[in-house]
Formats: structure tokens, C-alpha cells, sequence
């Protein structure tokens, strides 16, 4: 999961060269986002790249460790799930 997260390069077709950030022609602004295993996210718009660019890394920061707090509730409930089956085994 952390590998979907971690900074990837800049993909070639990216006219900014900042990962997260898009500039909106319509409305002349930039809009800054995550995109975690296929999900994307939307972290406001915002009318300097500098912002965004700010916006989308503190995005992928807060994504992170999210992941991280889910990853070990995970690994705590899968722990106590074997300490219980070795519990158990030692009851028979």
C-alpha cells in the first residue's frame, strides 16, 4: 500500500512538472490533489502553483500516515488473533 503513496516521478505528459497539481484552464487557477490506490482526492484550488504544490505534498503527507495508523490497527487486530489461536492451543 505504501508503494501506491510514495512520490513517483513526474510523468512525461505533466506540463507542470509537479506531481498533485493541475492548472484549470477554464478557471485560470490550479487545482492541487492525491490519488491513493485509484482514489483520487481533491485539496482545493488555488491561484499560484506554489501553493498547490504546497498543498498536494501536505496531501501525501496526511495520506501516509493514515495508512500507516490502518496498517497497524491491522497488524494489532492480526496479533491478537494469534495470540488468541496460541491460547486456545495451549487450553487443549
Amino acid at each position: 500500500m505504501l508503494n501506491t503513496i510514495k512520490q513517483r516521478k513526474v510523468q512525461e505528459r505533466n506540463k507542470l512538472g509537479v506531481t498533485g497539481v493541475a492548472f484549470c484552464e477554464k478557471q485560470q487557477d490550479y487545482k492541487a490533489y492525491t490519488c491513493i490506490g485509484g482514489k483520487y482526492t481533491h485539496l482545493g484550488r488555488f491561484s499560484t502553483l506554489e501553493e498547490a504544490r504546497i498543498a498536494a505534498g501536505k496531501g501525501r503527507i496526511e495520506a501516509i500516515k493514515k495508512t500507516i495508523a490502518k496498517l497497524k490497527q491491522e497488524l494489532e487486530a492480526a496479533l491478537k488473533a494469534l495470540e488468541s489461536a496460541e491460547i486456545s492451543r495451549g487450553m487443549e
